[in-house]
């Protein structure tokens, strides 16, 4: 279903790649990612959070070509983009649309979120 390589062109970060070669192997053997739900590991290993709409998602910062990104195609996939400066936004993409996120025209970067952990981590369980 999910083709294993990302496309060439794009740089990654390296926690997206990450992420990317655990999604693969967790859908493998999916027909369709329509009812996807990722593992509790994959959930908890790369910073996924669900929505107010209860859709598992990601989070990062997209670097994009103003020439040829079409934020309109972005947000159809369901994802959301918020302005940082030229070229570059942070984003929401549902974990199911990722595939189709790493096909658009114009991304010439992605970078994954990552979780912040501090001390008040430990104090708040």
């Amino acid at each position: 279903m999910v083709s294993q390589k990302l496309p060439d062109g794009i740089s990654y970060s390296k926690g997206f790649q990450f992420f990317w070669n655990d999604f693969v192997d967790e859908t493998k053997e999916l027909t369709t990612l329509e009812d996807y739900r990722p593992s509790n590991e994959l959930f908890n290993h790369h910073n996924i959070f669900i929505d107010e709409q209860e859709v598992y998602c990601i989070r990062g910062f997209l670097q994009v070509s103003l020439q040829n990104f079409e934020a309109a195609k972005f947000e159809g996939l369901g994802g959301t983009l918020t302005y940082f400066s030229d070229g570059i936004y942070t984003f929401t993409m549902p974990v199911k649309s990722v595939p189709e996120m790493v096909k658009l025209q114009g991304i010439i970067q992605i970078e994954m979120a990552q979780r912040v952990v501090t001390p008040l981590n430990d104090l708040r369980k």
